[in-house]
Formats: structure tokens, C-alpha cells, sequence
């Protein structure tokens, strides 16, 4: 047993990092991962390229699971579109960790990175990271000059530096209990076939389950996330149009106070609201609609598509 899963998703290639052509990504954050002061953890990687990659992961210092995506938990990647669900609840079945650390491909810890949020753990909270965007090695600014960063970090900052922050702010490099994401049955999966919104809906549905007063955000804890080229059209196509609203399924949860979700299917009410809510600001815009209006063959197969499982028996199968 470990006490720490970290738990990264990828489906990209090994590019080099932007500004450091002698690193591939993966080669990067597996050299990061093997100088962090905190030792007493493993790394779950789940690879929408399993099979593709020749790098011999039994050669690292700690340990390390390399899985494909589940057969169960793949509906939607198949077919070329987002899939971050079903990856994520695929490493939920794996992990083996008291505690959960999302980190994402191109992220670059400090040191101490893993040894904050034990500490933190240790005091009741969740510590949850903030990105700062690096290209060719400095800090990434936009057209004013300014550093593209985690919108909470000026926040903290300007609140002392250190503060409990509401149940949305959990984000990509988040921490929390396994048994927290196996009560509330993982990640919903009726977000995949697009993206966005997940985490922030998996942050809610853990304060609606009871788990209150637990999202830490520190301004110290931060984490470098290189540019980085994108995934290949290949494995996740770009131009494929949008489903649905995923604000308009997290909004669905909230109302209802629904914080175990993969276990039912929609209702035809669910159903309604959600096509209701995507059609209308602030989801779409007069630049922005979703295919065929929520009212064709791709919406109907979104609804017929639904994955219902029970994460804590798959684990056992695992």
C-alpha cells in the first residue's frame, strides 16, 4: 500500500516540452516525480496510447501502474471525442493511495509538491494546485503583458495567500480522499464526448456528499504547466461539434442535490432540462451552438450511451 496515487491521464504523443528540447514530457515529469521529498506514493498513468509508447516503466524508481482506458470507461473515445471521465474513473479502479493527486501531462512539481499536501491532509484539508503557464522556460504572458495563470491565484493572494475556497475551485491538479471519489460513484461520465466543467461538478457533488470545508487553495502551492502541442486530430478530432452544455449537467446536479451519479439513467426530465438549458445563454451564443440543436442522431446516441457501473465493486474486479 502507498499513501499517495498520483494519478495522470494522457493521450499524447512524447512530445518534447517547449523550451526544453532534450525532455519528452513523460520522460520530464517521471524525473520530477523521482525527486520529490515525499516518497510513499505511486503514479497511475492512463493511456488513451497504451501499446504505442517503448518506454519501460519498470525502470523507474517508484511505483508505477500503465493501463489502457477500461473497456467500460472508453465509450466516447472510441469515437474520437473527449473522454476525461472515463480516464479518470479508469485510475480511480487502479489507485491504491489514501489519497488522489491529479497532475496533468506537461506539469512540472517542485520538490515539496507531494510533502504539502500529506501535511496538509494530515491538518483535515484537500490542497489543491494552481497552474502557472511556462514556454521556453520563463513565464507565459498574454498580449498585455500579463502571466497566464490559475484565475484563483490572484484571488488567494489578495486574501492573505491561504484560505478555504468553495467546491467549485477544484481543478485539473486537484487532491482528495479514494474514499471520498468512490462514495460519490467517480467522475460523471455524461460529461464525456466534450469537455469542460468536470472537476468543478466532481468538487460540488463531494461538498453536496458532506464533505465541507476542505478545498485548501495556498498561493506557495503551485505548479509549472508547460505549453504544450496538441493531441493529434487522430485520436481526438477538433472539429467534431459539440453534444451538449456540460454546465448544463453540472446545473442538473446541483438543483437536485444529486451527488452520486453512474448508477440511473436520465429521466426524461433530465433529458429536457439539459437540452433546455444548452440552448439558451449562458451556454450558447449567437457564436457558439451545439450539433443539430440537441435534437439529432448524435444527442439521442449521448442519451443512449449512458455507462452505469458501480466503481467500488470494479475495483474489486481489478
Amino acid at each position: 500500500m502507498v499513501y499517495i496515487s498520483v494519478v495522470l491521464i494522457t493521450a499524447r504523443p512524447e512530445y518534447k516540452v517547449i523550451g526544453q528540447p532534450d525532455d519528452s514530457w513523460l520522460k520530464a515529469i517521471l524525473r520530477l516525480l523521482s525527486e520529490q521529498t515525499f516518497w510513499d506514493f505511486e503514479l497511475i498513468i492512463v493511456d488513451s496510447l497504451y501499446g504505442k509508447r517503448d518506454h519501460d516503466f519498470q525502470d523507474e524508481p517508484f511505483i508505477i501502474q500503465y493501463v489502457p482506458v477500461h473497456p467500460k470507461h472508453r465509450i466516447w473515445l472510441d469515437r474520437k471525442r473527449h473522454n476525461i471521465c472515463g480516464s479518470l474513473n479508469t485510475a480511480l479502479m487502479y489507485a491504491e493511495g489514501e489519497i488522489i493527486v491529479r497532475m496533468d501531462d506537461c506539469c512540472e512539481p517542485d520538490k515539496d509538491y507531494l510533502q504539502r499536501i500529506y501535511d496538509e491532509y494530515q491538518k483535515g484539508f484537500w490542497l489543491q494546485g494552481m497552474h502557472i503557464r511556462y514556454r521556453d522556460g520563463n513565464p507565459s504572458v498574454n498580449a498585455e503583458g500579463v502571466i497566464n495563470q490559475d484565475s484563483r491565484i490572484n484571488i488567494v493572494k489578495s486574501m492573505g495567500g491561504r484560505f478555504l475556497g468553495p467546491p467549485e475551485w477544484m481543478y485539473g491538479h486537484a487532491s482528495f480522499p479514494l474514499e471520498a471519489a468512490i462514495r460519490v460513484n467517480g467522475f460523471d461520465e455524461l460529461f464525456d464526448g466534450d469537455k469542460q466543467q468536470e472537476d468543478q461538478d466532481f468538487g460540488s457533488r463531494l461538498f453536496m456528499a458532506g464533505y465541507k470545508d476542505k478545498i485548501l487553495v495556498d498561493s506557495r502551492h503551485t505548479i509549472i504547466e508547460h505549453e504544450h502541442e496538441a493531441i493529434p486530430s487522430d485520436i481526438i478530432d477538433p472539429t467534431h461539434p459539440q453534444i451538449k452544455c456540460n454546465y448544463a449537467i453540472y446545473m442538473r446536479s446541483v438543483n437536485l442535490n444529486r451527488w452520486r451519479v453512474n448508477e440511473q439513467r436520465l429521466t426524461a426530465e433530465d433529458i429536457k432540462f439539459i437540452r433546455e438549458e444548452t440552448l439558451r445563454a449562458p451556454c450558447s451564443t449567437a457564436n457558439h451552438t451545439y450539433a443539430e440543436n440537441c435534437e439529432g442522431p448524435l444527442y439521442q446516441l449521448w442519451i443512449e450511451s449512458q455507462n452505469i457501473f458501480n466503481l467500488r465493486e470494479m475495483r474489486l474486479e481489478v
